[in-house]
Order: C-alpha cells, then structure tokens, then sequence
C-alpha cells in the first residue's frame, strides 16, 4: 500500500470508528446513530461473506442434488434473518467495545486503530471484491478470501489482547478483585448518568460487571493453585498469561466485527462515496461551465446594448 492508500484506510476506517466511540454513550439516539452506522457496513459484509461460503460449498455435491440447490440459492429470508442476527450482535458489541476501550485507553486505542487500520487491509486484500463473480476458480478464490479473514482476526485479536492487558496488569497490582467485591470495582468505574444516556449506559455498565468478574475469576484461579495474591510481584506473569488467554477471548468478537467493518468500508461504502464524490464534482463543472456561457452572453450583451447607446448618442 502506497502513502495514499494508508492515509486513506485511516481516514475511512479509524476515524469513523474514533467518532463512534465518543458519541456512543453520551446520547440514546446518538447511540442508535453509532449502532445503525455500524449495523449496516457489517451486514454487508455478513452477508456477502455468508452468500460466498454458499456457493463456494455447491461444487461439494452432485449438481442438480437437493443440497447443490440448497447451496446454490442466491437469496432467501432465512438467510437474511440469520445475517441481520448475526450483523445485530456484531455491531452493539463493537459500539459497546470501542466505547469502553476509549474510555479506559484514551487517545492510545484511537492511535492503535490507526495503526492496524491499513495492515488490517492489507492482510484481507481486498479478496472478497470477487464474491459475487462466478467461474472456475470460485472455491479456491473463496478458500483464500476466508484464510485471509481469518488470519487477519488472528492478527488483530493478539496484537489487541496483548496491548490491553496492560490495563489488567495495573489493575491487578493496585487491587484485588474477587467474587465479594467486583460489584463494587465495577460500580467504581461505572459510567455516569448524562441525562440523555439511560439505555446505552446500562449496556457500557453492564460490560463493566462482567470484565470485573473476569478479573475476579483470575484471582480465584490463582488462588485456587495455592498462589499468593499478596506477593503480586512474584506472579505477576502468571496473571499476565491469565489475563492475556481471556482477553483474546473477550477481543474476539470485537476483532470479527473490526475485521467486518474495515471491508465493509472498504468494498461497500468506498466506491459508493468515491461515486457520489464523481458526480458532484461532476456537476460542480457542468454548473460552472454553464455559470460561465451564462456570463459571457450577460456580457456580450451588456457591451452590445453600451455600443448601441453610444452609437444613438453620436448621431
């Protein structure tokens, strides 16, 4: 990828995703705006991904079979419904996730998207453009796309699991959490009221109840293998692993739906803005090149109408 396709990958990804995490949360119907945005680029992608594992699947089975039509068939409502599901839980645990990642990391997390934005598109490359084409490679282009999905999740969710745990880590050396108080250590850094945040807020404070219990299970872990909570130094890697191996669990859906949304943008929202783009630009110069013939008869005109005055004048 060149400079400009850099620039333009953090532009179109990082930044719709910086703007999302300060709105969500602060309003309801901010919020609602955040999660439709994302809803949508997501969906596409869902769907798109899904339609192509189909097809890609026909050339397992007898042509003609009932299974080759079942994986054959371009649309149904099943397959819709079961996309929107999909897209719905994806996109609500993407706002929740970018908006307590924000909270908690500041300007940090917005400088790791920034940064994994262009490398996340790099390792994808485009492969799902082909999805809706139909030829003999299919399966095999298919087969490529989805490694490249794949490993691109893989990529993001260790390189994010390792990043954050580093909260963890500090958390873990000024306090102790267990299953008698991370009520409480959740409620401590629970989001306040805003007047206008009532629902999202329940779904941000809810997310923080359960990380606190999962920090909480950590020191239970530790204490039931007989370590000592009180020598945090001593085991400060052993938590570290903890930390490290539920994180990437927890970063996982987060890392599908980044992974989503970044060739949702990219394929889906991309061209249609560079189109949309084309035809103002368009019709800025058929407007100004009208503007001007408009003002050169004004003028032809207007020396016309001067010359005759003159010519009345002298007579």
């Amino acid at each position: 990828m060149n400079k400009t396709q850099i620039a333009n990958s953090m532009a179109i990804i990082a930044l719709p995703i910086a703007l999302g995490a300060w709105l969500f949360g602060r309003n309801d119907w901010l919020g609602v705006v955040v999660f439709g945005s994302f809803f949508s680029v997501i969906f596409l992608s869902v769907y798109r991904f899904r339609m192509a594992i189909r097809r890609s699947a026909r050339v397992y089975f007898k042509e003609g079979s009932l299974l080759y039509r079942f994986f054959d068939k371009e649309k149904s409502v099943l397959q819709t419904i079961f996309s929107f599901i999909i897209a719905g839980a994806l996109a609500i645990g993407f706002s929740i996730f970018i908006t307590i990642l924000s909270i908690f990391h500041g300007i940090f997390f917005i400088l790791v998207m920034i940064v994994i934005s262009p490398i996340t598109l790099k390792i994808i490359g485009g492969n799902l453009n082909g999805f809706d084409e139909r030829n003999i490679n299919e399966s095999a282009r298919t087969e490529t796309s989805i490694a490249g999905f794949l490993i691109a999740v893989a990529f993001i969710n260790t390189i994010l699991a390792i990043i954050f745990s580093a909260k963890d880590l500090f958390m873990f050396l000024g306090d102790v959490v267990r299953f008698g108080n991370f009520i409480f250590h959740a409620e401590a850094m629970s989001i306040s009221s805003s007047g206008g945040n009532q629902y999202s807020r329940i779904l941000l404070n809810t997310y923080l109840i359960f990380d606190s219990f999962r920090l909480a299970v950590i020191n239970e872990l530790m204490s039931a293998f007989g370590m000592d909570l009180e020598n945090k130094i001593k085991n400060f890697y052993i938590f570290y692993i903890f930390v490290f191996i539920l994180n990437l669990a927890k970063l996982l859906p987060f890392s599908i739906a980044f992974v989503l949304f970044a060739q949702g943008v990219k394929t889906e929202v991309e061209p249609r803005v560079r189109s949309y783009i084309e035809l103002m630009k368009q019709r800025i110069k058929n407007w100004w090149k009208g503007h001007k013939i408009i003002t050169d008869k004004l003028r032809y005109f207007s020396k016309s109408s001067q010359d005759t005055t003159q010519d009345h004048h002298k007579k």
